[in-house]
């Protein structure tokens, strides 16, 4: 008798852990139809600036929600990267923005084609990336959408939405074969700290003397603690001029101890006749989409200060030498990342001066304001454990540098010659970041997801 009344027990706590479980399912398990998001114009608005936008219009979708909706949630509703949800609005005539602006196209069109599917209008508005370059606040622009014009098919749609949100989704809601490919090369990028503990501190505090040989400038503001006002970098406007007429003023004793110095200067723009003779690496150009061939040229005794280029850079020394101080770009609150303005010069031919007009709105220049060869560590402490590389490129050497790595650059000129000439190639990066954004992180360039 006890015995049954034991197992009457055992059977009554079962059968509550059984219900106990099949509320929880309901509970977190609930038909998709209950968890679409009614995406307003003011929710995209806040939701484009965290995420791509996807959202599926369809007048009905008050009293009835299709199939293909809930499918489509079903895939995406775990991936961080794209929000999804439904709109009741007529695009033509009930979507306006708060502004009071009408949805637009990024072809400019502000009249959406009706669909003809009967599942509705899908149009995605990507996620709204800051403009960095720009160094002055503009008014806020509302997003421009981007409208599927194909039917409704699940696997086209996901084609479609990797394309324009820069995802990698896969049918069954996980990642792609180049999603998985793409996650792999993240988690396996090189980074000075898998090398060496070896940081600025104790090059400070240890080579003192060898830091030194990098100090000998002619301008000694360029090696020594100032106010970072003056590091706004001129720029100026005529190549030939400019070039020509700072080298004549260098031969003259009023200004011998300047330095001329061509840079950032494109072949193909002001040099032609000499491309033919810089062939490309075939496995680079076979592969990569070169975007700027430049030359350096100058006496030597020049110091490019801390900075990043957003290229992938192969640099070839012809003459000289070049010594570089190099950061990795992994955790750029270390190097103070930030913004210097640069300006716009004028020539006045009756003086002979270069003088500044004005500064520039935007700037692609990013530079750190911590000087290498003596930092100031109470100013930027951060700075203290990042961890340099050092090389010397010589005559006939080439270094890739990958996009985003810091670098300051010590010319030294050919014994014989008394010049220091360098190429480099500038390519579409692999590996691309926002910028300048010290907590931005680099990740795979949408440019090359084919090669996932």
């Amino acid at each position: 008798m006890a015995a049954t009344v034991d197992f009457r027990r055992r059977l009554q706590v079962l059968n509550f852990s059984v219900l106990v479980v099949i509320f929880m399912l309901l509970v977190y398990f609930k038909p998709s139809h209950c968890q679409l998001e009614i995406m307003s114009p003011s929710r995209i608005l806040s939701e484009v600036e965290k995420s791509c936008v996807l959202v599926l219009f369809n007048r009905n979708f008050a009293s009835v929600e299709t199939s293909f909706a809930n499918a489509l949630h079903q895939i995406i509703m775990t991936r961080s990267e794209v929000t999804f949800g439904t709109s009741g609005l007529v695009l033509n005539h009930e979507f306006v923005w708060p502004d009071g602006q009408p949805l637009q196209l990024v072809n400019g069109n502000t009249r959406v084609p009706v669909s003809r599917d009967s599942d509705g209008s899908l149009v995605v508005f990507p996620k709204q990336k800051k403009d960095r370059k720009c160094l002055i606040t503009g008014p806020r622009r509302n997003p421009k959408a981007e409208l599927f014009t194909e039917p409704l098919i699940m696997k086209t749609v996901l084609n479609w939405v990797n394309d324009k949100c820069d995802t990698y989704i896969s049918l069954n809601g996980g990642l792609t074969y180049q999603g998985l490919h793409r996650e792999s090369i993240l988690q396996n990028l090189f980074s000075m700290s898998h090398v060496s503990d070896f940081t600025m501190l104790d090059l400070n505090h240890k080579h003192t003397e060898e830091g030194n040989l990098i100090s000998q400038s002619k301008f000694p503001n360029a090696s020594r603690k100032e106010d970072e006002m003056i590091w706004n970098c001129e720029h100026s406007n005529d190549y030939e001029e400019g070039f020509c007429n700072e080298s004549e003023r260098k031969t003259s004793n009023k200004h011998a101890r300047a330095s001329a110095y061509l840079e950032y200067s494109s072949i193909p723009d002001y040099l032609p006749e000499l491309e033919e003779d810089i062939p490309e690496f075939p496995f680079a150009q076979d592969l990569l989409t070169r975007r700027h061939l430049n030359i350096w040229l100058g006496d030597g005794n020049t110091l490019g200060k801390l900075h990043f280029d957003p290229f992938d850079n192969f640099l070839c020394q012809i003459r000289g030498k070049k010594q570089l101080t190099l950061f990795d770009p992994h955790d750029n609150s270390k190097m103070y990342e930030g913004h210097i303005p640069e300006a716009e010069l004028g020539y006045n031919r009756v003086s002979g001066q270069f003088r500044r007009k004005k500064l520039q709105d935007s700037t692609a220049m990013v530079m750190a304001p911590v000087d290498i060869v003596d930092p100031d560590f109470e100013r930027f402490p951060a700075f203290a454990e990042a961890r340099p590389l050092n090389c010397t490129i010589n005559e006939g050497d080439v270094l890739f540098m990958p996009a985003f790595w810091w670098h300051e650059v010590q010319s030294y000129p050919n014994v014989t010659e008394g010049r220091n000439l360098a190429v480099n190639f500038w390519y579409e990066p692999f590996l691309t970041k926002e910028f300048p954004c010290a907590h931005c992180k680099l990740d795979v360039n949408p440019f090359y997801r084919h090669l996932l």
